[in-house]
């Protein structure tokens, strides 16, 4: 399936949709953001475990216009996935494991320029509150993830380029391989 060439506010979430991903904070923050009227289109790449779950629970809570369900694309596809979204979203279940580790997935983001939306803990948190490059929410908040959201949906367009800039400029500066080889080396020197 392809994203809806629909203008809204798009959040884009790529990976496995396992249990460990605390997906099930989306389909309720879709219904906070109904309430409300906000309009926005989560599209959610790839599958897993927890993804006939998930689209029950959409349905239960009838947010279906809300989702975007893409499926597993090859890697080389991702950037270009992302680059159709306005933000990208990561997020965790609540546990200490995942307070202490930066997530592949964060870094991708970073790498693509991507605004990030998350709610997560721990060191996500703090890499997209050091890189200016988005907004975290305590794991499994669809209150505050909404809150979020809509606060980033407000922003200028100016300011959300800040981000995107922000977002790579972070990922060449920590997480660049050739930088991180070098500082292996400094370390070890």
């Amino acid at each position: 399936e392809e994203i809806p060439k629909i203008n809204v506010f798009k959040i884009m979430f790529t990976g496995n949709v396992g249990y460990a991903q605390g997906l099930e904070l989306l389909p309720k923050t879709a219904a906070l953001l109904k309430e409300q009227g906000e309009k926005i289109l989560f599209c959610i790449v790839g599958d897993g475990r927890y993804l006939s779950k998930f689209e029950e629970e959409i349905k239960k809570l009838q947010v279906e216009e809300y989702f975007c369900m893409i499926g597993r694309q090859p890697a080389t596809r991702i950037p270009e996935l992302l680059a159709t979204a306005d933000a990208a979203f990561l997020s965790f279940m609540k546990t200490k494991l995942f307070e202490m580790t930066i997530p592949a997935k964060l870094q991708s983001y970073m790498a693509c320029g991507m605004p990030v939306l998350a709610a997560a803990n721990g060191e996500s948190k703090r890499v997209i509150e050091e890189a200016g490059c988005g907004f975290s929410t305590p794991s499994g908040d669809e209150k505050a993830l909404a809150e979020s959201i809509i606060r980033m949906m407000k922003l200028s367009e100016l300011e959300l380029q800040q981000m995107k800039n922000n977002s790579r400029r972070y990922f060449e500066k920590n997480f660049e391989k050739q930088k991180l080889m070098d500082q292996i080396d400094q370390y070890f020197n």
